[in-house]
């Protein structure tokens, strides 16, 4: 009886198993499998620049450097009445904390009230100074564009991350203290800005106001962790932008699949590939 000859793996030739054959050919140990998720990403770079070549020639920059980012489902879904309803709980929750806050601060009523500045009455109820508004990444050095490139990789991520903002989008009560003392605004009309600002469709399972264009918020109403969280594949793609690269490769992978890519340049978020196709 002839036996097939066993076949090896690609990295480190070692004897693949009947499973390990007709699932891509390496083998289980972690190194092989990496070196295995390298060599797709940079055949999917490769694929990407030509693609952009053969679309525009002229304009098209050549990526020479890949990051990674996590592929969530992305589709849209009319926003439920109950998704609304436990953000605006959530929100009044958050609104009465602050106010019960500021209750404990005030003077005694027994004693002349001296009026005070709504922010040094916000600084009270955080329970010290104000602190400086962060709704924007500060621009730590190198080409003053890197910032606003680097933004792009979350376009070309589709927003992964914002999956877990769910019904509370990451508020929090020192953050909606900020704002109020901020903009100087009553509670109330905080309150009625979110409500009108919920989207009419947003991405399912979702941050109520994650859409298919991105947030729905301006970035000074957003949570500190939505203008501060960068994954890894986002801060890579910053540190090659302040050093002056020209483009980099996203690659949106699920597990050890590539989902889709895109190339991120100062001529903006061109995809290259879509899942399933």
């Amino acid at each position: 009886m002839q036996f097939l000859k066993p076949q090896r793996c690609l990295h480190c030739d070692g004897e693949l198993t009947p499973h390990q054959r007709y699932a891509g050919g390496v083998c289980s140990d972690w190194k092989c499998r990496q070196a295995q998720l390298d060599a797709d990403i940079d055949r999917e770079r490769d694929r990407a620049n030509g693609v952009l070549a053969r679309r525009d020639a002229a304009t098209a920059t050549t990526a020479e450097h890949s990051v990674v980012v996590p592929a969530r489902p992305s589709r849209l879904r009319p926003l439920s009445a109950r998704r609304r309803s436990e953000f605006l709980g959530n929100l009044d929750e958050i609104l009465t904390e602050i106010e019960t806050s500021r209750e404990e601060t005030r003077p005694d009523r027994g004693t002349a009230a001296i009026a005070q500045d709504p922010a040094e009455d916000a600084s009270r109820a955080c329970g010290g100074a104000v602190t400086q508004d962060r709704s924007a990444p500060e621009n730590t050095g190198g080409s003053p564009a890197a910032p606003d490139l680097a933004l792009s990789v979350c376009a070309a991520c589709q927003g992964a991350c914002c999956h877990a903002g769910g019904t509370h989008a990451f508020l929090t009560a020192p953050r909606v203290e900020e704002i109020l003392a901020r903009d100087r605004v009553p509670a109330k009309d905080l309150r009625r800005y979110y409500e009108e600002m919920l989207p009419e469709r947003s991405v399912g399972g979702s941050c109520v106001f994650h859409t298919q264009t991105g947030c729905a918020l301006p970035r000074d109403r957003r949570a500190y962790k939505c203008n501060e969280y960068e994954c890894d594949g986002l801060k890579r793609a910053r540190t090659f932008f302040e050093e002056g690269v020209a483009a980099v490769h996203v690659v949106r992978r699920e597990d050890r699949t590539i989902q889709d890519s895109a190339v991120v340049s100062a001529d903006g978020v061109r995809h290259v590939r879509k899942a399933g196709r």
